[in-house]
């Protein structure tokens, strides 16, 4: 880079005898994001303008600021871009961090989701600041794309202020420290950045101040993820075992789950043959299909009974009845109790070969196979 716009901006500042003007001055894009003439038409009328002071501090801001690039997926052919504006106290300290931020790994300037990347942004400030007044809590984020209306040009598409807490970032980092960290995947010398879609729609609902299982495996977003699902049955244990739970009957419902499936499973090894074990995974299919067709409360509740039904005797059921009790009969939002299951399904982990030596489940190997981890995290 040999120059930038930003080096001689000065002279749009003052007046010839070095003196900032004293009227307003129009600024564009490239000072401040967004700031576009809003009608070629009324150039003059819609264009925006500030003070030479604050004109000053945009020139200042890039430094400051935070960009993160979101990869292309299904429903987004161009790439988007994020920047988070964080809220600082203590500019000296944050100065310092910065330095350190920027020197860190690619992967930490790519992001999930557009929450994803304010929640980046908060969440590693705090593992390369030692200074505890320099953390933000709060930050403004702007997703900036091409538009439909207007593919020809990036344009500002979302604005939004992003306030957390302790609990909102510690739960965070554990998403983070769960699933498979951002990749380099490509073939015949073509590289694309691989990111955990599953992370990020969990940053969106920490976010949004919701339980970050809440909306996880809905119709809309299942085919984005159904290709990862298979390499995250860990992560998702991992993130149901060591997360706080504001209720713990939900963890336990998500336990009586899991001791259903395994039952069901069981029951379906002991009578199929080695033909027959790719119907058992079509059983788990079937299950989630008809889980995500239930359109309100009583559908749901006739198939829990018949879940369990067909489960038979669930300890954890059996044991903690009462707490249960407003979850499966839908006294709590059924539409709770429905995101709860399609978890535990998602979660569910078939035990190994080596734990089914004896059982019928031994036969499972080629289901499990697939279940493993294939993608290597890149530092």
């Amino acid at each position: 880079m040999t120059s930038y716009i930003h080096q001689d901006f000065a002279d749009l500042l003052c007046d010839e005898y070095g003196q900032l003007l004293q009227q307003p001055i129009p600024i564009s894009s490239w000072l401040f994001p967004g700031a576009v003439v809003r009608h070629a038409a009324f150039g003059s009328r819609t264009k925006f303008e500030v003070t030479p002071e604050e004109a000053l501090v945009l020139v200042f801001a890039p430094v400051a600021c935070w960009y993160f690039l979101l990869p292309t997926d299904q429903n987004n052919a161009y790439y988007r871009y994020v920047l988070v504006i964080p809220e600082i106290y203590d500019l000296a300290a944050y100065a310092e961090f910065s330095w350190q931020f920027r020197d860190s790994s690619y992967e930490n300037f790519w992001c999930a989701s557009f929450w994803d990347g304010g929640l980046k942004f908060l969440s590693l400030q705090e593992k390369y600041n030692s200074t505890t007044t320099a953390y933000a809590r709060r930050c403004q984020i702007y997703l900036f794309g091409k538009a439909d209306w207007s593919p020809q040009q990036i344009v500002r598409l979302g604005t939004e202020i992003l306030e957390v807490t302790v609990e909102t970032i510690s739960c965070y980092q554990l998403s983070c420290a769960s699933f498979p960290r951002n990749a380099v995947l490509g073939k015949d010398e073509k590289f694309y950045i691989a990111v955990s879609r599953i992370r990020g729609k969990i940053a969106d609902n920490l976010a949004r101040k919701l339980p970050w299982w809440i909306n996880l495996f809905q119709n809309d977003d299942f085919k984005n993820l159904s290709g990862e699902l298979r390499f995250v049955k860990e992560a998702l244990l991992n993130m149901i075992d060591k997360t706080h739970w504001d209720n713990e009957a939900q963890k336990l419902f998500i336990k009586a789950c899991h001791e259903a499936l395994r039952r069901i499973y069981a029951k379906l090894y002991g009578r199929a043959s080695e033909e027959e074990y790719v119907q058992i995974e079509h059983r788990n299919i079937r299950i989630r299909s008809e889980v995500r067709r239930c359109k309100n409360a009583i559908m749901f509740r006739e198939f829990l009974s018949g879940f369990f039904s067909e489960a038979g005797q669930v300890p954890t059921l059996q044991n903690h009845w009462e707490e249960l009790l407003p979850i499966i009969t839908g006294e709590v939002d059924w539409k709770l109790t429905r995101d709860l299951l399609l978890l535990a399904l998602a979660s569910y982990k078939k035990k190994t070969t080596s734990e089914n030596k004896k059982g019928p489940e031994n036969k499972d190997s080629k289901v499990l196979e697939s279940n493993q981890e294939i993608i290597a995290p890149v530092d």
